[in-house]
């Protein structure tokens, strides 16, 4: 019988236990709303996501903007890093089916965790940032050491290949990564996450880790290697295994469609130096585990008065770890004849002064597993159900903040029902917490005492997702702001044509001095039907301290599906030009194509139709417009619906022969019924022929232009209308545009002033 010693370093649990009633606080905003007692939430009765979770860094923030693909399903992380599926694709390996899961964010390092499908799971994953890049020549040899740890690699001469196979010749550049089971992050930073693996002869195992590393391998032009010849790799012996170390152990490689180590070779201790030493014919992960066989291990966790303690986090030594379910149960493989311990920290639950740790024997588990139970310290459950009244759904974040620190945070289920712990050494004021998944945070007041609460809480949110750009496969993620028509953005449907636009976007996002946008548009728009083709879409991000990335369209493909509240949900994908990414060659950027998509639900902006040939142009503009009396209106846009805008459109005559005498005598009769303009130029000389002037009184709103003899004019009953024609439409010699119902206001150009302002930057 084999026994190892993989007890955690007693270093972790003096840092756990120096924590206090609430970890640091990442949102520190007061409180300040409502909310109404209950009826408290039973955990057995949630209905969780497929899967959950949040993704941090090595630090512990949160990670927004990442992009997290399972199966046919993609999403972003929010400002939480949170993410929520509420299914997930599956995939047959080792006998049972795993939930495999891909993280990509730029900056850091893409990861693939899977794990077997268990429903309503909870995930927590660690990433880390992009390692530091080394530069050699190819034709020498070459040893590359990571610059915290003794890990090392050594790479022949000449032993480079691209992606095609090919010998390389060139200056080589590496990333490497090493991952050590000393390090506290080790369980959710490492791939896989489960340590399930297959060996050799085909048989599963449960590995014991040593240690991973991630090697990069790239040329001058982002381009792949790999090596051609082996390369020697040496890992040092963690802390926790000094003392008992086998002469031999398995190497292995990553599988990224199964989510399944594999073995791949073997490393020799090497006790002169104190490494393993192995090879290996490829470079990615590269994975040094001790085989054993898996058994299943039951954890059930509940308080001292007896309650099943839902959805906390069991750490299993350091290595890997389960969360419980609504019933307070983790089941999870281990290796069977290896000692360890179970452990809750202090930060999972409630930051309880003390950790609990139980012992589990090498030989306590047999060939069917066994049940280990751990007691908790008795808490107070904050409970409740959040309720969206916009046109997102209910899953929502929730957390605590009091003191001046924030509880851990927890996703609610799919109807809104929250389950989570009061801090165990505060009473007193507090914020309940709720964050929609576009960010909105919903803030209000409660009292700890020590007992069971309820609430019930409203929020609107409308959720917007965010899209993904693949170039060069490179992986882009943006995440939109809170689409609002009050920053002309939403959805623009006239006749046929459906077009819309992100807007001004959010004040995170000016703030930061950067600029996210997308818009789109397309024919033949119908009542009913959902799918559509030859869309036009453009997408992109710039400004702030990010390149400028992004991607126009001529033919995607589009879902459009009406939600409540005049809210649509537009997801388009499709090829596209690259843009952006100004380090490139020139001519390797000119004509690059990318692959894009979106997936957004935006509100409406507003509804019109267009029209011909009409007598009298005050059956589109309200009455106190001025017309041009007894001549036919060319073209007219009937706005019917538009929250911002009310009632009316605008009039388009395109009679060369209407001069300056005719736009003066329309601005006089303004004049009468709505005061002064508060803007007016007007050219009349050998160089400029052309005029302006825009009124605003309450919510009565008009802008008259003049042109000057304009013959040249778009095709106005072909071209799609978008959102800033329909505030201030050019496209004839004469056009009065008037909305009765007008709601933009000073703010609102105060904001867009703001916007413009942060794409400069």
């Amino acid at each position: 019988m084999k026994k190892m010693n993989l007890w955690l370093l007693s270093s972790l649990f003096v840092g756990a236990l120096a924590l206090t009633a609430c970890s640091d606080n990442d949102d520190n905003g007061g409180g300040g709303g409502t909310v109404t007692p209950t009826n408290p939430v039973n955990p057995a009765t949630m209905k969780m996501a497929a899967l959950t979770g949040f993704v941090f860094d090595k630090d512990g923030n949160a990670l927004s903007g990442v992009q997290v693909s399972t199966g046919a399903e993609s999403t972003t992380t929010d400002s939480n890093g949170g993410f929520a599926f509420k299914s997930v694709g599956t995939r047959a390996a080792g006998g049972a089916k795993r939930t495999v899961v891909t993280f990509k964010k730029n900056g850091y390092v893409s990861i693939t965790r899977a794990a077997n499908f268990a429903e309503a799971d909870i995930w927590e994953v660690v990433m880390a940032e992009t390692g530091i890049t080394h530069s050699f020549e190819s034709f020498s040899d070459h040893f590359l050491e990571d610059n915290v740890s003794d890990m090392s690699v050594g790479f022949q001469a000449n032993g480079f290949v691209d992606s095609e196979g090919n010998p390389f010749s060139g200056t080589v550049n590496a990333d490497i990564l090493y991952l050590s089971p000393d390090d506290e992050n080790f369980g959710a930073m490492m791939p896989g996450g489960d340590l399930a693996a297959v060996r050799g002869d085909g048989t599963e195992a449960q590995l014991v880790s040593y240690g991973m590393t991630l090697v990069n391998l790239k040329d001058n032009w982002e381009e792949p290697l790999n090596i051609g010849t082996p390369a020697t790799v040496k890992f040092p012996v963690p802390e926790k295994f000094k003392g008992a170390e086998p002469a031999e152990i398995p190497l292995w490689g990553f599988n990224e469609e199964t989510g399944l180590w594999e073995e791949e070779g073997t490393a020799y201790y090497n006790e002169a130096e104190g490494v393993y030493e192995g090879t290996v014919p490829h470079f990615s992960w590269v994975n040094l585990d001790y085989p054993e066989v898996r058994t299943t291990l039951k954890v059930i966790v509940k308080d001292e008065a007896g309650n099943l303690i839902p959805y906390i986090k069991v750490d299993i030594d350091g290595q890997k770890s389960a969360f419980t379910n609504s019933k307070g149960e983790a089941t999870t493989y281990v290796p069977k004849n290896t000692a360890f311990y179970i452990t809750i920290h202090a930060e999972d639950y409630s930051n309880y002064p003390n950790e609990v740790k139980v012992e589990v024997g090498a030989d306590e588990l047999g060939e069917n597993g066994g049940t280990k139970t751990i007691t908790l310290p008795t808490v107070a459950h904050i409970s409740g159900t959040v309720t969206n009244q916009g046109s997102g759904n209910n899953v929502a974040t929730i957390w605590i903040e009091c003191n001046g620190k924030s509880t851990k945070k927890a996703h609610s289920d799919l109807d809104g029902k929250f389950f989570i712990l009061a801090p165990a050494d505060y009473k007193g004021k507090a914020v309940l917490k709720v964050r929609a998944a576009n960010g909105q945070v919903k803030s209000v007041d409660i009292e700890l005492d020590g007992k069971d609460h309820a609430y019930e809480i409203s929020f609107k949110s409308d959720v917007n997702a965010g899209a993904v750009i693949t170039f060069l496969d490179e992986t882009y993620t943006l995440e939109f702001a809170p689409v609002e028509v009050e920053g002309e953005g939403g959805v623009v449907i006239v006749d046929g044509d459906f077009s819309g636009t992100t807007g001004w976007g959010g004040e995170q996002h000016m703030e930061q001095g950067g600029f996210v946008y997308a818009d789109f548009s397309f024919s033949g728009y119908k009542e009913g039907q959902t799918k559509y083709s030859d869309v036009q879409f453009n997408i992109r991000r710039e400004g702030g301290e990010t390149e400028m990335v992004g991607m126009w369209g001529q033919a995607g493909e589009a879902t459009i599906t009406p939600q409540k509240d005049n809210y649509y949900r537009v997801q388009i994908s499709g090829q596209g030009q690259f843009e952006g990414r100004w380090d490139m060659d020139p001519e390797q950027r000119e004509g690059s194509m990318a692959h894009g998509s979106m997936d957004i639900i935006m509100p409406l902006f507003a509804k019109g139709h267009k029209l011909q040939n009409v007598k009298d142009g005050h059956t589109v503009i309200p009455s106190f417009a001025p017309i041009i009396p007894d001549k036919t209106v060319d073209y007219a846009l009937q706005v019917t619906e538009a929250p911002m805008l009310g009632k009316g459109g605008y009039l388009i005559y395109r009679d060369t022969e209407l001069g300056v005498d005719v736009f003066d005598a329309l601005v006089e009769e303004a004049k009468k019924a709505l005061g002064e303009p508060e803007n007016f130029y007007r050219y009349n000389d050998q160089y400029n022929h052309m005029g302006q002037a825009a009124f605003q009184s309450g919510e009565k709103y008009l802008y008259i232009t003049w042109n000057g003899g304009t013959t040249q004019f778009a095709d106005f009953m072909n071209d799609p209308i978008g959102i800033w024609s329909l505030r201030s439409y050019g496209g004839g010699n004469i056009v009065i545009l008037a909305y009765d119902g007008y709601k933009f206001t000073e703010s609102q150009r105060v904001k867009g002033e703001k916007f413009w302002a942060a794409r400069k930057k």
